[in-house]
């Protein structure tokens, strides 16, 4: 019976760990969603910026628009309209060939 009993409250403490660690993530979990909820807000923010940027760029340019593809890793890439090589968005001249990208 004392390796029963000792096996008990082995398993009695063990339970109490597991309920103590539980109850403190349950507390801050909500901070977490909250902070996650907030840097989805600012990056949507970003994203809306970044594409009407994009748009009044297309409309004041009366050449051929350059496009804007979005790819697998959510990077905006720009594609040169002279070589066709992606370029990261913000850079100035294609790093192929140096063209111009504005």
């Amino acid at each position: 019976m004392e390796g029963l009993t000792g096996v008990t409250a082995l398993f009695y403490v063990a339970f109490a760990v597991l309920c103590l660690v539980v109850s403190i993530l349950a507390f801050f979990l909500p901070f977490f969603v909250l902070r996650i909820r907030n840097e989805s807000i600012e990056t949507n923010r970003q994203l809306r910026t970044i594409v009407s940027m994009l748009t009044k760029n297309e409309s004041k340019n009366t050449a051929e628009p350059k496009p804007v593809t979005i790819k697998e890793s959510k990077e905006i890439m720009i594609t040169c309209s002279a070589c066709g090589a992606d370029n990261d968005f913000g850079v100035i001249r294609c790093f192929e060939c140096g063209e111009s990208l504005c």
